[in-house]
């Protein structure tokens, strides 16, 4: 390898960690990808289950009889009535540090964060159910491969000299 190849080289092992940074946001920043994540929630969501697998539990008596008058499902609670709160999981990206990207999933609607004493209770969803949203370890290497696999592609082409 000559000196002027080994220059090169040394240039782009010392840019290659913001590379890979700044293509891993730009993979989780797309639109597909963020459609993916919150469709995954939204079905977690449609039967009865936290991201964590974990159940939402089941819907007070005196909520059954308005739920089956709509011709809603009344077997475990599914957060969904008129289909708003479904709609409104975001995802969005960030970074956790100079060098971490992460994905962040949160409800955009006022049912989240707004007290639902129309419904006779003194809390938020939020409050009830803080750590509905994410992405558990059952479904990493899923959505690792979604980001894994551009951005292999992507670190092939930068490496390219």
């Amino acid at each position: 390898m000559s000196v002027e190849n080994l220059k090169k080289f040394a240039l782009k092992l010392g840019q290659t960690q913001n590379f890979i940074v700044s293509a891993t946001m730009d993979i989780i920043e797309a639109d597909e990808f963020k459609k993916s994540v919150a469709d995954h929630n939204r079905s977690k969501l449609r039967r009865g289950m936290g991201f964590d697998d974990t159940p939402l539990g089941s819907y007070a008596p005196d909520s059954i009889p308005i739920r089956l008058a709509d011709n809603l499902q009344v077997a475990f609670i599914d957060l969904k009535r008129s289909g708003d709160f479904y709609d409104d999981i975001r995802v969005q990206s960030a970074k956790t540090s100079a060098s971490t990207p992460a994905i962040m999933i949160d409800n955009t609607n006022w049912k989240w964060e707004t007290d639902c004493v129309g419904w006779d209770a003194d809390y938020s969803l939020k409050d009830r159910w803080p750590d509905i949203f994410g992405i558990n370890d059952k479904w990493l290497p899923y959505f690792g491969g979604k980001i894994a696999t551009p951005l292999a592609q992507r670190i092939s082409n930068f490496w390219k000299i």
